[in-house]
This record gives C-alpha cells, structure tokens and sequence, in this order.
C-alpha cells in the first residue's frame, strides 16, 4: 500500500502546510492507513487547467484555463495501459452502491445492491482514491497516478500527479479529461453533467510545499478549465457539491490558523465567485438529488446531520462519525462510511435520513471481513 495521509491525523497543521516530502493527498476520505509516517497532506489546487509545471502554489484569483496537457509541453499519460486499466464487468443495471477499494492492486471500482448482498468488480487502475459517477450513471470520472510523473514532470514526490479519466459505461473504455502537473480530487458532476467539479492542486515541485486544494471545474464538452476559488496557504477548498440550475455549489472550507483548523460548509456563487458561510462547525457530504437538502458532519456535535439548503433546523441521523455521507437517488437514506479503529479501514452503512434510524444504522459491507480499504461512495440508479 502507498502512503498516504489524512487531513484529520496532522499534528500541526502549519509544519504540514510546509511539509514537501509527503505522498498522495487527502480530500475525499479523512482516513490515514495504519503505520504511516509523516504528517498531513493538506495543500492543494490552483493554476490555470493543466497545472503550471514551475512553482510551489499558484498564485492569483480565478478565472478561465485551457485543457490542460501538463503546461510547457509536457506529456501526462496518453493511454489506458499508462494506469493500469482493465475492465472488468459492466455496472449493473438498478440501484448500485458504487466504492473503491484502494487495498487492492490494482486498486478497484466495484458496485453492491444497496443491501450489500451482491458485489461485482466493475473496473480496476493502478489509483483510484478520489472518484465520482455522473447524474446520468454513464460515467465514472476518477483520479489515476501518472507512473512516469518524474519522466513528465521532475516531480518525485509520491502520488502527487493524479490525472483525471472519464469510464465510459456503455463502451467500459477510459480517457483522460484532465492532465498535467495536477492532483484532482473530490470529483462531482453538475446536474446536467456538462461540468465536473473537483478540488485541485497544480505545480508540484520537489523541495517545496505542496499547493494548497482550491475549487475547478471542467467542461467536459471543451475541456476547459475554470478555476473557482484562488488557492490560499490560509484555508483549503474541499467537497465541490453543485446545486441544480449550475447557479451555486456547497463546499467545505477548512481554515487553517496557529496550528488549527476549523470547518465551515459554504455556498460559493458561480457567476460572481462570492463565498458566503451555509453553517460554520461543519463538513459537507452531499446534496440531495432535488437539491432540496445536504448532508454533513458537525466537528461541535459529532455525527452526521441533515439540514434544508433553504434554511431551517438540521436533523441528526448518526451518533457516530462518517465520511463520504452520499444520499440515495430517492433522498430517503444515506450511506456513508464509518472508519473502524481496530481494523484501520472503514465500514459501509446506510441510515434513514430522517432521523429515525439513528440508533441503528445498517452496516452492509464490513471492511474487516472484505479486506478493503474503502474511500470513495456513490448511490446510483441506471
């Protein structure tokens, strides 16, 4: 297993931010692989599309990108056999849970009927942390490692370039969406997926601090690239959620200060880059379908909260901490993973959104008996 590292586990997170010696990042999963060295991987994005080969961070505000190809001329992987890729069997028609299983290597997508009764491996990369299916459940936009980043790059940090692939459904072949001197994460369509959304982090330089994650979307159509927010050595830019009519996106803001972080979830204006505060205290998971609600984390409380994007009071539907929270495409429950300590991987669950199962959520895929090492949830229908 390659190391990676969490942004919950960091000690302080002001040596981490000037940390440049880490691998991998983590945005879609605070979870740290057991026996890991090294302190949080917390900078992140920025850049025009593409990343910027020269520089630490990028600096200056957002704006419009080419697609990128890496910046001065460079080349990221070309090919589906540059990552490892292989099809393995065809997402099943229905309701699906859709995971990863980053254990394994490769590392593999897989899908399970929502009672996790049947489990079929759809695809396998040699990196898949970060990943997302669209509306549409036709694509799977996902991160893969580029395993040539010195040749293409000069960057020897481990894991540090993750590309963005599109899996077609229909054809279970790939391509690359977004290349260069980049690491994209926190992958989410917008409602008429045209766009994908990610958090991103451009110009890695060995020596240096890694760039801070900041907000991008691409057109898939043009593959340009639009960067949201500027990225910041004060504050991190994580779990882009559109909302439906393209006007706004929910993300979680985590601002660093004297070795602290705090949370925030925050609603971002697409047309003016305005970013107002949606409830301080709090990690985003997702939007429901209809756009009516968004489920988070509350870093005060604890558990896993649902809340109307129109305002109004929140109802608590796990005592217990989760990540990668993903409603179902009827809004009705939840999934989301629990990390078990002892066995240093996490859980699958399911709970009612309102409120009524808190006591007893469902677990459907035990990490333990599985072997897997899960980061990333979707609950799809096709």
């Amino acid at each position: 297993m390659r190391p990676r590292f969490s942004s919950f586990a960091v000690a302080s997170l002001s040596s981490a931010l000037a940390l440049a010696a880490c691998a991998g990042s983590d945005s879609g999963s605070e979870l740290t692989p057991a026996g890991l060295a090294g302190a949080s991987q917390l900078g992140g994005a920025g850049g025009a599309a593409g990343g910027v080969v020269g520089g630490a961070s990028q600096a200056g505000g957002v704006g419009q990108g080419a697609a990128g190809q890496g910046g001065s001329g460079v080349v990221p992987p070309l090919n589906a056999s540059e990552i490892g890729y292989d099809a393995r069997s065809a997402l099943p028609i229905g309701q699906s849970i859709v995971f990863n299983d980053w254990a394994s290597t490769p590392n593999r997508v897989l899908a399970m009927t929502p009672d996790g009764a049947t489990v079929s491996e759809v695809f396998a990369a040699s990196r898949v942390w970060s990943m997302g299916v669209s509306r549409k459940s036709d694509r799977v936009a996902f991160a893969a490692a580029d395993p040539d980043q010195q040749a293409h790059y000069g960057v020897s940090i481990g894991d540090a370039v993750q590309n963005t692939w599109l899996y077609d459904v229909a054809t279970a072949t790939v391509e690359l969406l977004s290349g260069g001197n980049l690491n994209d994460e926190c992958h989410a369509f917008s409602d008429d997926d045209r766009y994908l959304y990610v958090c991103r982090r451009a110009g890695f330089v060995d020596g240096a601090p890694p760039p801070p994650y900041a907000l991008a979307r691409v057109d898939i159509v043009t593959r340009e690239v639009e960067q949201l927010t500027a990225p910041s050595p004060t504050s991190l830019a994580l779990h882009p959620q559109p909302l439906p009519g393209g006007a706004r996106v929910l993300y979680t803001e985590v601002a660093l200060s004297g070795g602290k972080q705090s949370r925030s979830v925050r609603s971002l204006d697409l047309a003016t880059h305005a970013s107002t505060e949606v409830r301080a205290g709090a990690s985003l998971g997702a939007v429901s379908a209809d756009g009516a609600r968004y489920v988070y984390g509350d870093t005060a409380k604890g558990g896993l909260w649902v809340a109307p994007i129109a305002g109004g009071a929140p109802v608590q539907i796990t005592a217990d901490a989760g990540t990668s929270a993903r409603f179902s495409p009827d809004g009705a429950k939840v999934v989301y993973l629990r990390h078990d300590d002892a066995g240093n991987c996490s859980h699958v669950l399911v709970v009612a959104a309102d409120g009524s199962g808190k006591a007893a959520p469902t677990k459907i895929r035990d990490c333990v008996a599985s072997k897997e090492f899960i980061t990333q949830l979707a609950w799809i229908t096709r």
